[in-house]
């Protein structure tokens, strides 16, 4: 004022610029909840001011767009298996997750989606956040533990329990000179023989059939093979190993990139391959003159834990002893089997005579028992 004043320039001041700033022009911009006071000034010192209150913003709901489960597919009766769950978007609102079984007569769920196995059969386990729910299917088998066998030339001689007496099972598969291992290739609980002749992997049929079911070329001359469930869906598959780099694949084939590759341990240690917390996964360990190395998981270079087992000149076995869905160790001295139902123990639970001191030694679970 007044209307023709001959300067009507403006400049414009917040008392605080943290709750409140002002532009040149004279708009204002809430930054905090809290109260500022804004100055206007014109050239000849005149002044008006006003007080500015910022509201805090109203609270927006974001909903969640997805839920995700991953974990073990399988787990052993009396025994657990975690399962995790991923909500999506991660600034979600609700994230919590509500957890559930569709059958607790034969698997239930903790409320940090630890599910623990009650009876044979399937379940659906279902994690909700935010009434968005993902599925989540589960197999619960019954307890069933390892037993021996021993290789003789091309025959096998297969015990179906950890006790003495004559072989349950005799089959011959493969030929003398074929290197043998042993599987559940189909995820039916019984495991069978594979032999490897060069690069090529017979497998078995059935445990008491001189029958293939499927052969195919798998890695070179000079890898050494491994067997293991690398991904807990119940079926054991092949992995390579080179040096101290394992290759890994979650199918029974050969040609396309590893599923993992991770390098553990040294290219001069034995390596073994067992469940070591019953998680339905199998991961890898080594062997160190009487040391053994067990890996953390089975992407991760990093030891779990270590402990010394047995003799140098001892074979060490692997094999879940008492069926409780976890892998320990044993070692065979001669003819005679010393077995640990516990990790780092010292102490054979198990001891049993079989075969002959110059038979190659066989573990596996031959009737799903």
């Amino acid at each position: 004022k007044p209307d023709n004043a001959t300067d009507k320039t403006v400049s414009w001041k917040s008392s605080n610029s943290s709750v409140a700033t002002v532009s040149s022009t004279g708009l204002v911009k809430g930054v905090k909840a809290g109260t500022a006071t804004i100055t206007a000034s014109s050239s000849n010192g005149k002044t008006a001011t006003i007080s500015i209150t910022v509201k805090a913003a109203g609270s927006v709901t974001v909903p969640v767009s997805m839920v995700s489960v991953s974990g073990s597919k399988t787990v052993s009766v009396g025994a657990t298996t975690k399962l995790s769950a991923t909500v999506s978007p991660s600034n979600a609102t609700n994230r919590t997750v509500v957890w559930g079984s569709t059958d607790p007569k034969v698997a239930t769920v903790s409320s940090d989606g630890t599910v623990t196995g009650v009876a044979k059969g399937s379940v659906t386990i279902f994690a909700t956040a935010g009434n968005v729910s993902a599925a989540f299917d589960v197999s619960v088998k019954e307890l069933t533990g390892d037993s021996l066998g021993v290789r003789r030339s091309a025959v096998s001689y297969l015990r179906n329990t950890l006790s003495q007496g004559y072989a349950d099972t005799t089959v011959e598969f493969g030929r003398s000179t074929d290197q043998v291992l042993v599987g559940d290739w189909d995820g039916d609980g019984k495991d069978t023989l594979a032999v490897r002749r060069g690069t090529t992997l017979y497998l078995q049929k059935s445990i008491s059939s001189a029958a293939v079911s499927t052969s195919f070329d798998f890695g070179r001359s000079t890898d050494q093979v491994l067997v293991g469930d690398w991904n807990g869906d119940g079926k054991d598959t092949f992995g390579i190993r080179r040096g101290n780099v394992y290759y890994l694949y979650n199918s029974l084939s050969y040609g396309s990139a590893p599923d993992v590759t991770v390098e553990f341990g040294r290219s001069t240690d034995q390596v073994l391959v067992g469940d070591w917390d019953g998680d339905g996964k199998d991961t890898l360990a080594v062997r160190r003159g009487t040391t053994l190395y067990l890996q953390k998981s089975i992407s991760s270079a990093a030891v779990s834990t270590s402990f010394d087992f047995g003799r140098s000149t001892d074979q060490v076995l692997v094999g879940d002893w008492n069926g409780d869905g976890k892998d320990t160790f044993g070692v065979r001295r001669g003819t005679t089997m010393y077995l640990s139902t516990a990790l780092g123990s010292k102490y054979a639970d198990v001891t049993m005579e079989y075969g002959r001191s110059t038979d190659q030694v066989l573990v596996g679970n031959w009737d799903g028992k």
